[in-house]
């Protein structure tokens, strides 16, 4: 078993969580592409990134990631900080899902209510979908169950019409969907590195 790269610490997230919030702040974002908002989005967009059918490069997803709101960085220094905490999350990732897939933990929100902590995926399921858009054609690919499998539980989440499904389920019934989330985005990854792995098997 390759040996997992260090996770981000808390202080790693949050700088990560501050540079995307911060370059939105105070900016007129009606009608803009806010890009990646904040870092349970990014999880999300990260392991989409890293489970599909094809190598998808920095020049490609980090475009995505700004949207129309670039960062004023204030050094290259404090730019490249960014892209290495961002680096080392995705590998640790993939590796995760690579070697310990029963441990992969994505980060979704948690919030308190009423004394209660409610885990909330919206975000990270709308990050994944914005990760799969990078590649469309490709994960049409994807086996035909486990591809509605995945767009049923990531959009019931993650856009209008699910949440409009959503509204008429119970508590215990969104908890249950909720669930479902995780096992599935696993069972995607472990498709796709299967196929990878099959395509790069020698002719007999």
């Amino acid at each position: 078993m390759s040996e997992l790269p260090e996770p981000l610490s808390h202080d790693d997230m949050a700088s990560l969580d501050a540079v995307l919030m911060n370059r939105l702040a105070g900016k007129n974002t009606h009608g803009k592409n806010e890009g990646i908002r904040n870092l349970h989005i990014l999880d999300g967009f990260l392991t989409a990134v890293v489970s599909g059918p094809s190598t998808i490069m920095p020049a490609q997803w980090l475009p995505v990631v700004w949207g129309d709101f670039d960062p004023a960085w204030e050094s290259a220094e404090a730019r490249q900080a960014f892209m290495d905490l961002t680096l080392r999350h995705m590998n640790h990732i993939a590796r995760m899902l690579d070697n310990d897939p029963k441990h992969f933990a994505p980060l979704f929100r948690q919030r308190e209510v009423e004394g209660q902590n409610v885990v909330v995926v919206d975000e990270w399921c709308y990050g994944y979908l914005i990760g799969m858009e990078l590649d469309r054609h490709g994960w049409e690919q994807t086996q035909k169950d486990l591809l509605h499998d995945l767009l049923q539980a990531l959009s019931l989440f993650a856009t209008p019409q699910g949440w409009a499904v959503l509204e008429k389920k119970s508590d215990d019934e969104i908890d249950r969907l909720q669930a479902m989330v995780t096992p599935i985005v696993r069972d995607t990854y472990a498709y796709w590195r299967q196929q990878r792995t099959e395509s790069q098997l020698p002719l007999n």
